[in-house]
């Protein structure tokens, strides 16, 4: 057996004779085996960077959402929807998106919860890479009124809100979605239901 080393890579030949050997080195190269250490492969799973918050994520380059992050959230679950795959987390009022996994944690409108893990942003939140702490099992909502002010966009972005509506028509989206084809203050609005009661669903229309 001949052992030799190449540019740190281990290159092991055995039991050939020399001009077979280099017949065989030169047609078809020579059979290395790659190793890295221990040390080395954990280095290459550890994530480089923590987000700390969901707008983090989206800031990032499409081409950077391949790759592992560290993740350390905390916040209010102000809206979760499973089927597509949806959370939106509060804090001080203003809530921001996160996308789920098909095999997301499970959470609860009203939970606020701490979350601890790593994530690829473009597999969304999955249930075997973070730990989901619940410090508060109902942390009341504070929506804002928005009567009067459907104007202001910018002061209602992504806030939780109450108002006074009339339902011109609604839609059935799927088993458990309705859209709302709302008037409010004299202008168009759309609004997305989510009803609790299955598989009847409300009937807005005309209220």
């Amino acid at each position: 057996m001949i052992k030799g080393e190449l540019s740190g890579v281990q290159c092991l030949l055995l039991g050939i004779a020399y001009p077979l050997r280099l017949l065989l080195a030169q047609l078809f190269g020579v059979l290395c085996l790659f190793w890295v250490s221990p040390a080395q492969a954990s280095d290459l799973a550890l994530p480089t960077r923590v987000l700390t918050q969901p707008s983090a994520i989206w800031a990032l380059p499409s081409q950077e959402r391949t790759q592992v992050y560290g993740l350390r959230l905390e916040g209010r679950v102000s809206y979760v929807d499973a089927l597509w795959k949806m959370l939106w987390l509060e804090n001080n009022g203003l809530g921001e998106f996160l996308q789920l996994s098909p095999n997301a944690p499970e959470f609860r409108i009203g939970q606020r919860v701490s979350i601890e893990g790593t994530i690829i942003p473009d597999q969304g939140l999955r249930a075997d890479l973070v730990k989901v702490l619940v410090l508060e099992e109902n942390e009341p909502a504070s929506p804002i009124s928005a009567n009067g002010r459907i104007n202001e966009t910018e002061a209602l972005d992504s806030r939780i809100v109450s108002l006074d509506a009339y339902v011109d028509s609604q839609q059935d989206i799927d088993s458990t979605h309705l859209r709302l084809n709302m008037i409010v203050d004299g202008r168009p609005v759309i609004g997305w239901v989510k009803p609790s009661q299955y598989p009847k669903l409300p009937d807005f229309q005309g209220h």
